[in-house]
């Protein structure tokens, strides 16, 4: 299977970007999102298209391009906050603040599975289903614990939804959150088209492939773990619809009390 590279602006402007892809993998810090971009992952979701988020704090910012001098799309508009941004009034759809905030909430675990829980983060990584298909040949078991590779920014479950129905939680870490303690998750779940997502909950995740020269504690042994998950989830992705394969196993009502 063929390898592209896009940019946020290219999943912006071309609706049909990822026809024919078999995955969309976004890295570290993909933080920034319009409304085009957002619906187009959703649009090639439904068609098949797997889709892994290898860092965390992904599609938390609601944002709108505009055009300048130097051409189309050049100017990212994000005001961060509805009551400052002219736009709430005029068309809420398209008012620049976090996605799941008014006035219109679309909270990114919609997407994602998980979302943006956590700055500045620190933990290890640990496993919470040693059997999840991505794991196998690892070695881990249950409470294995991969330190440093949680950081600098963490995702979680979002307990007030959405949250997808078939949304399997494969690790959960314990953390330090700035002084207090919190948690982050690491999510896959199916949809009826067979796609498939994944997502690391940490923006340290791509980092970790570097072992000890990533700092933090990251130890040889999570630059393993983390370098062969990835490659089997790569591999897998470019192979066809995960779910067709490995359709999720829920588990979510674990931590939120729901069936």
């Amino acid at each position: 299977m063929p390898l592209a590279y896009a940019t946020d602006n290219d999943l912006h402007a071309d609706p049909r970007l990822l026809d024919g892809a078999r995955g969309l993998l976004t890295l570290g810090h993909d933080e920034y999102w319009s409304s085009a971009m957002r619906e187009h992952a959703t649009q090639a979701r439904a068609r098949g298209v797997n889709i892994a988020f290898l860092g965390a704090n992904a599609v938390n910012r609601h944002i709108r391009f505009q055009s300048t001098a130097l051409g189309a799309d050049r100017l990212v508009v994000c005001y961060k906050d509805a009551g400052s941004d002219p736009m709430s009034g005029k068309n809420p759809a398209e008012s620049t603040q976090d996605w799941r905030l008014p006035p219109m909430p679309r909270p990114e675990s919609d997407l994602i599975g998980i979302q943006y829980v956590c700055f500045p983060a620190e933990g290890a990584f640990t496993v919470h289903r040693p059997d999840f298909w991505l794991f196998r040949g690892t070695g881990v078991r249950k409470g294995t614990r991969f330190p440093g590779v949680i950081g600098p920014e963490a995702d979680a479950l979002n307990r007030g939804g959405p949250t997808p129905s078939t949304l399997e939680i494969v690790a959960h870490s314990p953390i330090a959150c700035g002084n207090g303690a919190a948690g982050a998750d690491a999510s896959y779940y199916t949809v009826r088209s067979g796609a498939g997502v994944f997502a690391t909950g940490t923006m340290r995740w791509v980092c970790s492939m570097r072992g000890p020269s990533c700092g933090h504690g990251v130890t040889e042994a999570g630059r393993r773990f983390v370098t062969q998950v990835s490659s089997t989830l790569i591999t897998a992705m470019a192979a066809g619809p995960l779910g067709n394969r490995y359709p999720s196993r829920p588990n979510h009502g674990e931590f939120t009390g729901t069936p």
